[in-house]
């Protein structure tokens, strides 16, 4: 059974996280471009109170890898 790390390298995959990435990168986000300076850079922190199941990692690593 593939695992999310193999199903995010098809290319069916890679080109869905493209072509979202390039509809937001064309026009730009109108509330980012409005409240964010553009050479501003943040870093994050995930808190949960108690255990909990996190989805989507693999492809929000994929996305930021996309936009590196």
């Amino acid at each position: 059974m593939p695992t999310a790390a193999d199903i995010i390298l098809l290319p069916d995959v890679q080109t869905l996280i493209h072509r979202a990435l390039a509809e937001d990168i064309r026009t730009g986000d109108a509330t980012s471009q409005a409240l964010v300076p553009e050479d501003h850079r943040t870093r994050a922190v995930l808190l949960a109170k108690s255990r909990c199941v996190v989805a989507g990692i693999t492809v929000a690593q994929a996305v930021f890898r996309a936009l590196a």
